[in-house]
């Protein structure tokens, strides 16, 4: 982020050339110049923090595989010099034990984890990988692409890109702006709270994968555009 060409943009706009900024100081203070250049707003580096890649070699091996902080920046530990960040999924738990939650706190205890790397074989040969991050909704943005490859013949492209969408609590579902307004307004007369996201939202995650093409052998990767993945064959 620090060294893309948009994040410069923004940063050039918060400048003033025609008069001096007031900045927040040398140190961190607790009452701040109502008119001071704040050095950004946190929230927005708060995501980003899971990564999926899906890799195959002419010899049939197949990693697939999704890695998360957690939170941003992890922990804030670094393994010695490696510049490799902890996760920090313990901030996971739950520790309200009104809750009655399987997830919550205990000893000797894994936390509930929503990564969902999958493989799918067909008479013991591989088929398809799939993966994407996006916090709880992985579970849901999965099984969506799952589902475009298996019962609907989608090439791998093509079911990464198509419309997704993610539901929350109790009938609220976000959906993206590609889908029909007739399947909205069929979804909003049958009870569900439909909120439009854009018509390509990184909310419903990033989709990668591949898809060994069932006559040719051939492998075929897939690449979501909603965020920064691609593919690569040599």
């Amino acid at each position: 982020v620090l060294l893309s060409k948009d994040y410069a943009q923004a940063q050039r706009q918060r400048l003033d050339r025609h008069q001096a900024a007031v900045v927040c100081g040398e140190r961190a203070m607790a009452e701040l110049h109502a008119a001071a250049l704040r050095p950004g707003v946190p929230a927005a580096y708060a995501s980003g923090l899971t990564t999926h890649l899906a890799t195959a070699d002419a010899a049939g091996n197949v990693v697939t595989l999704t890695q998360t902080l957690g939170n941003a920046f992890g922990c804030g530990v670094a393994i010695g010099d490696t510049g490799i960040l902890l996760n920090d999924m313990t901030y996971w738990f739950e520790i309200d034990p009104a809750t009655q939650s399987p997830n919550l706190i205990a000893p000797w205890k894994r936390v509930d984890f929503c990564l969902a790397p999958m493989q799918v074989f067909r008479d013991g040969a591989f088929c398809l990988s799939l993966g994407t991050p996006g916090s709880y909704g992985i579970l849901q943005t999965t099984v969506q692409m799952l589902l475009h490859c298996l019962d609907f013949g989608m090439p791998i492209q093509a079911a990464i890109e198509a419309p997704r969408f993610r539901y929350f609590e109790g009938r609220r579902v976000e959906m993206e702006g590609r889908f029909p307004a007739e399947t909205r307004q069929v979804l909003s007369q049958l009870g569900h709270q439909i909120d439009v996201l854009d018509p390509w939202s990184p909310s419903v995650g990033g989709g990668q994968g591949i898809l060994r093409h069932p006559e040719s052998g051939a492998l075929l990767g897939g690449a979501d555009p909603r965020r920064d993945g691609y593919v690569v064959g040599f």
